[in-house]
């Protein structure tokens, strides 16, 4: 098996934060393995830290989000999970159920803040890391055909980060979609528009995203 270092160095998560908040994240870190069938956390229950999964395969399932378009609602090795929640507050989204053999690593919520607080773009890679979570579970039809690097990659290079302040217009260009993290949105209809969210251009035809009948389009 390989050193705990070694595993943790490589993941994303970890090999792309500064050298300075690197080493006490780190520190208090748990390694876990988890046989197949253990659950990392569970829908609606308020989430305590981040997995970090580096060897293994995870599935997730939700009564609240639309799984009918995902053929594999897998997160493999090299995933965070649990980070969009944690930055939130919110409770966890679906399920999080290992699908093999899994080594993973849990660091604690309140490290997550901590490490949140000590730069802003530290912050800013951070919500990016859970927009390509989110974009996975969101859109399944588009993102689960890509690995997690390859998520990460267009999140961090192909997209912006906005923020809106109240009574902002958001108007998306064709061809784009947008992730609504935090806040909330009045459509044009009056219906409010609650995170996590997809926003998509009124041009752009929901079947090729498979959002035609999913919770999330509405």
């Amino acid at each position: 098996m390989p050193r705990v270092s070694d595993l943790l160095g490589a993941h994303p998560l970890v090999s792309m934060l500064p050298a300075a908040v690197r080493a006490p994240l780190l520190s208090n870190t748990k390694e876990n393995v988890k046989g197949h069938g253990a659950a990392l956390y569970m829908e609606g229950l308020r989430a305590t830290g981040i997995w970090i999964v580096s060897i293994g395969a995870v599935k997730w399932r939700s009564q609240r989000l639309s799984s009918r378009h995902s053929l594999h609602p897998i997160f493999s090795h090299g995933s965070t999970l649990g980070l969009y929640e944690v930055l939130t507050g919110k409770s966890c989204l679906c399920d999080m159920i290992t699908d093999s053999l899994v080594r993973c690593f849990f660091i604690e919520a309140e490290k997550i803040d901590q490490l949140r607080q000590s730069d802003p773009s530290v912050e800013a890679f951070l919500w990016q890391e859970s927009a390509a979570v989110i974009a996975k579970l969101l859109i399944p039809r588009v993102f689960e055909r890509m690995t997690m690097q390859e998520t990460r990659l267009l999140v961090s290079t192909g997209s912006a980060m906005n923020l809106y302040t109240k009574g902002e217009d958001i108007i998306l260009e064709h061809n784009y979609i947008g992730i609504l993290l935090e806040g909330t949105l009045k459509a044009e209809n009056q219906n409010n528009i609650v995170p996590p969210g997809v926003l998509l251009p009124s041009s752009m035809d929901l079947e090729l995203l498979g959002l035609q009948s999913s919770g999330s389009a509405h």
